[in-house]
């Protein structure tokens, strides 16, 4: 059963060790590397020794029409020489996700071409939160031919932020980053290479300094405009402010004694300005 459920499994490097049937008829399945590294990636040393074994658990394709989720018994090593340590890794199981890689492409997909997240989500057994976020980092256009972008950051859960960049003639996300500070736009940019870089005339950006400053050093030639939200957000602000000023100002010209309000009220502004 292992050995077929492997191959019906279809990730190359990878053996089914165990499974288990829910009652809802899903299917959890254990999995573990068949190779093993024999080098450190850091020093290229020999001498590795297994530290941990942390049970790292995706959500991946169904199989034979039923939802499967992977339980990755992965493998911690260290090193003796540097005495540093990696764990495994394999392309079709990013580190940090709860989706595998072609279960997200598969919700970027159908969220794509229109499909509602909720019902993606209920079909497909996981998240809306998780179409959205395969939408952003799947279903990207390439950084070429890029003219007008935007930079706005992007809430993920718990506190983290990151970078959302788009492309606001095609109207498509580019590309998402880790984080927004001015060394992660800045080496964003630097990829993109010479010609891409002179080829962009204007980014549209929240007013956050990192990014003006990032843009100001790796796109000099570049127009800097503020988005409509938070243009407008900044002017409510800056006339609330104003007016909370203005009815202060009156306040304190007010005389003592003088009602507030009313028609009949014996104090009139117009006589203190």
């Amino acid at each position: 059963m292992p050995g077929e459920l492997t191959r019906a499994l279809g990730l190359v490097g990878l053996r089914v060790t165990g499974v288990r049937e829910h009652d809802d008829g899903g299917l959890e399945v254990d999995v573990e590397a068949i190779e093993h590294p024999d080098r450190c990636p850091h020093c290229g040393g020999a001498a590795l020794d297994i530290k941990e074994r942390p049970l790292v658990g995706v959500q991946d394709l169904p199989v034979g029409g039923r939802q499967t989720s992977l339980r990755w018994r992965k493998r911690r090593y260290r090193c003796r020489g540097c005495g540093r340590t990696h764990t495994e890794r394999h392309p079709a199981l990013p580190s940090r996700q709860r989706v595998s890689a072609r279960l997200r492409a598969r919700l970027a997909a159908r969220a794509a071409v229109g499909g509602a997240h909720a019902e993606i989500a209920r079909e497909e057994g996981t998240s809306r939160y998780q179409v959205a976020r395969a939408l952003a980092l799947v279903a990207v256009v390439p950084a070429t031919g890029l003219r007008r972008i935007s930079f706005d950051e992007a809430h993920r859960r718990g506190r983290e932020l990151a970078t959302v960049v788009s492309d606001l003639d095609r109207r498509r996300v580019v590309e998402v980053l880790d984080g927004r500070s001015q060394k992660v736009v800045a080496r964003y940019l630097r990829g993109l290479g010479e010609e891409a870089r002179l080829a962009i005339e204007v980014v549209s950006i929240d007013p956050y300094e990192a990014y003006r400053q990032a843009i100001w050093a790796e796109l000099p030639q570049a127009r800097i405009v503020c988005d409509r939200f938070h243009l407008v957000r900044g002017a409510n602000t800056a006339l609330d402010a104003v007016r909370r000023e203005r009815q202060r100002v009156a306040a304190r010209k007010r005389p003592k004694g003088a009602r507030r309000c009313g028609k009949s009220a014996s104090w009139r502004p117009e006589l203190y300005r």
